[in-house]
């Protein structure tokens, strides 16, 4: 009986911590200047860093191809020079929105990679802003919070590209903020970490646009912290980087069926905030960033998901011997 039970013990626990992991792998450097502050968004197997601040505002936009490592520089965002905006996209475009050049903006901006052109879209209806989030449920986008001086917003609004038009929706269910991050899995979006210009925070909400609600859930399972990235892969959520009260590389995994938090391996590249990341597949990529020197490392994180060798429970029926 006993050498039965520490068996499984230990398989249990060998299955789990195999289950949390991933691997982290250096790509090509990101093709523009180094900087931190910058927007994204991916299509397909494609990415995008756009905009961003190296010491002066940029509005240069790279692609990315994750089947050749290869990054090629496209057109000039169209909306002009900035950082701190929002970057997503729906469907075969992407889109660029708020922002702060000296002054803050309230445009959104489309880009068709077909034809590598950026069409003005219809005004962001809330307050000019910059270090706002967003993200994508179905073929809508959501945008909120970020902060405009010493105002700190939490409301919401939702965007339809096929109308072109803007609808508030529930504020956000924490307080105001900024420089939080963002993302959506499945038919839900989440919001969590972030700054409302005294204190960092380290909770996290669920956005359900069925019922037009905010539901919180289990803390970020690592510090209270602002300007770190977010990205979602299959069932799994990610939150990393940042600052708390200084430059970190930890990595956090959000399993939505438990509820729960569990730190994966570090960020191999240095402890950094202002980064960008975006998910395509299977895989995420983060880079760029500031840790008083502006960034431009790229790397490529893989889930090492065993979710079909988990460990079976073989059957015990109370009967166990030293064959077995």
């Amino acid at each position: 009986m006993k050498k039965t039970y520490t068996i499984l013990f230990y398989l249990i626990t060998f299955s789990q911590v195999i289950f949390s992991q991933g691997t982290w792998n250096q790509k090509s450097n990101f093709s523009g200047t180094a900087r931190g502050y910058s927007s994204s968004f991916s299509i397909a197997n494609k990415g995008y860093i756009v905009t961003g601040n190296d010491g002066g505002y940029k509005n240069d936009l790279w692609e990315y191809d994750s089947s050749t490592d290869l990054w090629s520089q496209k057109v000039d965002f169209a909306g002009g020079i900035r950082d701190a905006a929002v970057g997503f996209s729906i469907g075969a475009f992407g889109y660029v929105c708020t922002g702060y050049d000296g002054s803050y903006k309230n445009d959104l901006w489309m880009y068709d990679p077909s034809s590598n052109s950026w069409i003005q879209k219809a005004n962001f209806p809330g307050i000019a802003r910059n270090h706002a989030v967003a993200f994508t449920i179905g073929n809508k986008a959501y945008v909120g919070t970020g902060n405009n001086g010493s105002t700190y917003f939490k409301d919401f609004w939702e965007y339809n590209p096929i109308s072109d038009s803007w609808t508030q929706i529930a504020d956000f269910g924490g307080v105001g903020r900024n420089e939080a991050v963002a993302f959506s899995m499945g038919n839900k979006g989440y919001l969590g970490t972030g700054y409302d210009g005294t204190t960092s925070y380290n909770d996290f909400w669920e956005y359900d646009p069925s019922n037009n609600s905010w539901l919180q859930k289990t803390n970020f399972g690592g510090s209270q912290r602002r300007e770190s990235v977010g990205f979602s892969i299959g069932s799994y959520c990610y939150i990393g980087t940042g600052f708390d009260t200084n430059y970190t590389n930890d990595f956090w995994e959000f399993d939505l069926t438990t509820n729960s938090w569990i730190q994966i391996p570090n960020f191999p590249g240095s402890a950094r905030h202002v980064s960008t990341a975006f998910s395509i597949g299977s895989k995420a990529y983060l880079g760029t960033g500031s840790n008083s020197t502006y960034l431009n490392d790229f790397w490529e994180f893989s889930q090492n998901n065993f979710s079909n060798c988990l460990v079976s429970y073989y059957p015990f029926n109370g009967n166990a011997n030293d064959s077995t």
